[in-house]
């Protein structure tokens, strides 16, 4: 992630109809093994279409705790960002940046609770393109893989 305008967004589409849903959204970094110059610090805001800031975090064990953890979906690392939250259907952005304005490589999550309940997710991503970079889900070794991406 860039400082300034140059953050990573993860746009997402919550519920359907006029049933809310739960769900924990994380801000990556330091837990990405495998993978040089990583976000090291990573905050996380998110906002409801109207642009109105509906969940903040920076350092998920400071926010609600507990309830993350026992989610399952407690990031590995304490400087990473999550938020638990029950949203109205709509659509979302969840914005990603470096504490302090550092850069570097980090992943937004999303997840539906219960975690056993198959619902479909739609989300959609934006990072500046001069640093673009393509995060492989966990080889046999449980390690992130990544690879530049050609222009």
């Amino acid at each position: 992630m860039d400082p300034g305008d140059n953050a990573m967004l993860g746009g997402l589409i919550s519920g359907a109809g006029d049933e809310s849903s739960s769900l924990v959204v994380r801000a990556i970094g330091p837990s990405l093994t495998g993978v040089t110059g990583t976000l090291q610090d990573p905050t996380l805001s998110l906002y409801n279409a109207q642009g109105f800031v509906v969940g903040l975090n920076d350092e998920w064990q400071d926010t609600n705790a507990t309830a993350i953890s026992d989610t399952g979906l407690a990031p590995s690392d304490p400087r990473e960002s999550a938020i638990l939250t029950t949203l109205p259907p709509g659509a979302y952005t969840a914005i990603v940046h470096g504490k302090g304005g550092p850069t570097g490589i980090g992943l937004v999550e999303v997840y539906y609770l219960p975690l056993q309940t198959a619902k479909s997710v739609r989300i959609s991503g934006r990072a500046p393109p001069r640093t673009a970079r393509v995060l492989r889900p966990p080889s046999p070794s449980g390690r992130w893989r990544d690879s530049p991406v050609s222009p």
